[in-house]
């Protein structure tokens, strides 16, 4: 694409052009040291002349402005107040800038240029991050942090309001028994005794009990209340970007939040407690005998969901997936045994044999595979695509 003056306002080079390096990123992603003779403006990546012409059929980058090494050491771009600061976790110093929709995967360029090159939705996060407010998907993003806010400080007032009922049950008790006591007052001597004995047990095992539940919930309130801050922190400094893969990101953590607050109380209840008079005083324990009972600590607490945070245009998983391949590749159909062998894209840099899966490693999502030349290594699962035996 041809250097437009209209697009760039010259100034210091070190504005612009950050990365002294003149050899061609992508090419030294695969071990390869090819001349770059080109700069993308946007991806703030350099080319060399065969991945100029790619990144220019490249449907997520065919609109990129591409300038000469030496235009890009002299001038740079209008500058932006909203960058993507988030790293790609793939290539190191690379920032999120892109979102493949069909694969719910953030990535940077260079992951989407050579893991999603087929996709046809990917959607550049700085364009669709830019009126972020009014994006479904953070409408939904900032209810869900505010109504888990609200769950909280209400579950937390559900357990006070539990441990002032066991004090006031306490209280009632020792009423009616001192009440008895008027009429049947040697007998009661012993019983008030034992009774109170047992009730003031019973309210400081349940209280901590309590207390634990109360410190739990006012944890899970403070990741909430982090997390509002640090939406508001973003908007307040205008980085859009961050908030939409923060969105992104952590639409799993809410869930999990969710149903930590809701595992929390779930199910939990509290031993309450009063005082059963009986009329046949004379008979051997017949004066009266304490009665418990079982109740929800927060009734309400079972009723509590957070909804997906999804907008119109992208449906995102809790978890962000794995870049997409040419070939069948789902690990699930891989079993020990399985004969296997590198998709037709990693073909090129590692050769086409095929191989043998031995054993697969759940923790990242790799195989060993022992290859027919008689090697012996592991191999992401994505990278790979099952043959016919």
């Amino acid at each position: 694409m041809a250097f437009s003056k209209e697009n760039i306002q010259y100034g210091k080079a070190s504005d612009f052009y950050e990365d002294i390096s003149d050899v061609c990123e992508p090419c030294s992603i695969k071990g390869k040291r090819l001349q770059a003779n080109r700069f993308c403006v946007e991806c703030q990546e350099h080319l060399c002349q065969k991945c100029s012409t790619y990144h220019n059929t490249l449907k997520a980058t065919r609109s990129h402005v591409l300038v000469t090494i030496d235009d890009a050491k002299k001038a740079k771009p209008v500058a932006s107040k909203d960058k993507c600061s988030a790293k790609c976790t793939v290539h190191t110093g690379k920032s999120i800038k892109y979102l493949c929709v069909t694969h719910s995967y953030l990535g940077c360029s260079v992951c989407i240029t050579i893991d999603h090159k087929q996709c046809k939705s990917i959607d550049y996060i700085p364009k669709v991050a830019k009126d972020i407010r009014n994006l479904d998907g953070f409408k939904k993003f900032d209810k869900n942090l505010k109504f888990l806010e609200s769950s909280c400080k209400s579950s937390i007032a559900d357990v006070e309001k539990n441990i002032k009922q066991l004090s006031e049950d306490e209280r009632q008790m020792k009423e009616a028994v001192k009440e008895l006591r008027k009429k049947i007052n040697d007998a009661l001597d012993t019983l008030e005794n034992e009774l109170t004995t047992q009730a003031t047990k019973i309210n400081h095992e349940e209280t901590k009990i309590l207390n634990a539940l109360s410190n739990k919930l006012t944890t899970t309130l403070g990741n909430v209340d982090a997390l509002l801050n640090q939406v508001a922190t973003l908007l307040a400094s205008g980085k859009n970007c961050d908030i939409y893969v923060m969105m992104k990101k952590d639409a799993s953590h809410l869930v999990a939040l969710n149903d930590k607050l809701v595992n929390t109380t779930k199910g939990k209840t509290f031993q309450r407690y009063e005082f059963q008079p009986n009329n046949e005083l004379f008979k051997a324990g017949a004066f009266g005998k304490m009665s418990c009972r079982k109740e929800n600590i927060s009734p309400s607490s079972e009723k509590r969901v957070v909804s997906p945070c999804t907008d119109d245009s992208v449906k995102m998983t809790a978890t962000v997936s794995k870049p997409c391949t040419d070939g069948p590749t789902a690990s699930g159909r891989i079993q020990p045994g399985t004969r296997v062998r590198r998709t037709s894209y990693y073909k090129r840099f590692y050769g086409g044999s095929g191989g043998t899966a031995e054993r697969y490693n759940s923790s990242d999502d790799t195989w060993l595979v022992k290859w027919d030349n008689g090697r012996t290594g592991w191999c992401c699962t994505w990278r790979l695509e099952i043959t016919k035996k």
